[in-house]
């Protein structure tokens, strides 16, 4: 049984942001509320990748140009559908910006989907110059996923995307009245199974994983099933 769910702005607008950037690399990916040091180069747009999980709220993101920098800065957001989101855009959808040569200040950006949002930042006339930014918000926590495990030939598994150097934890317990033993894998997009040696704890009817450094971004897959007995389970990331 494969779960629909992902463990892991309104409105669409035009953009009048000068150079197209739906194809422009990232200069790093970092999870949310970690800082990113980058840099603008002349003519070309700069994108940070910040991976935030659907439902977060209250984001704030402030930008701090390099001494000398001498930026003359555009910014704008696209989201992981590739909608992008100006500067116009931005204040439309209620997020609070100000953008200006001595930095880039933005609160209350909405996050509905999960995924990587790009924040670029182009420099007018050819300006240029280092840049850090830092994001800012609480993320909502999955919810538990339930299921049940019919015989041990039943495998459930559960999507999940990260950034690189997300710690994953995971809670799984079975339903009262049902000893099995549990085994549950990471495995990556191609199918490889990730070594959990040291993270992971298993016991009759449940299993426990902490702090899990997951080696890069990119879409995993959670495998549960039962090297014994049946029965019903929840299981919290």
């Amino acid at each position: 049984m494969r779960f629909a769910i992902l463990a892991f702005l309104g409105g669409v607008f035009v953009s009048s942001f000068a150079i197209p950037v739906h194809g422009q690399a990232v200069q790093d990916l970092v999870p949310l509320g970690t800082p990113v040091a980058a840099s603008v180069e002349p003519g070309r747009p700069s994108a940070v990748g910040i991976l935030i999980p659907g439902g977060t709220g209250g984001i704030s993101f402030s930008v701090k140009f390099a001494k000398g920098a001498g930026l003359d800065p555009e910014f704008a957001i696209r989201r992981p559908d590739g909608t992008l989101l100006d500067e116009v855009a931005l204040r439309v959808a209620g997020v609070a910006l100000s953008v200006s040569p001595k930095g880039i200040k933005g609160k209350g950006l909405p996050a509905p989907e999960s995924g990587m949002y790009k924040f670029v930042i182009r420099g007018r006339n050819g300006t240029s110059g280092g840049y850090t930014l830092v994001t800012k918000g609480k993320a909502t926590k999955p919810p538990a996923v339930a299921g049940n495990l019919a015989d041990t030939s039943q495998v459930d598994e559960i999507p999940l995307r990260a950034a690189s150097g997300s710690l994953l934890t995971l809670a799984l317990k079975g339903a009262k009245g049902a000893p099995f033993l549990p085994e549950v894998t990471v495995v990556t997009a191609s199918g490889v199974p990730l070594d959990l040696t040291g993270f992971a704890t298993t016991s009759l009817g449940a299993f426990a994983l902490r702090a899990f450094p997951l080696p890069w971004f990119g879409d995993y897959t959670i495998r549960i099933r039962s090297l014994g007995g049946t029965g019903g389970y929840t299981m919290k990331t």
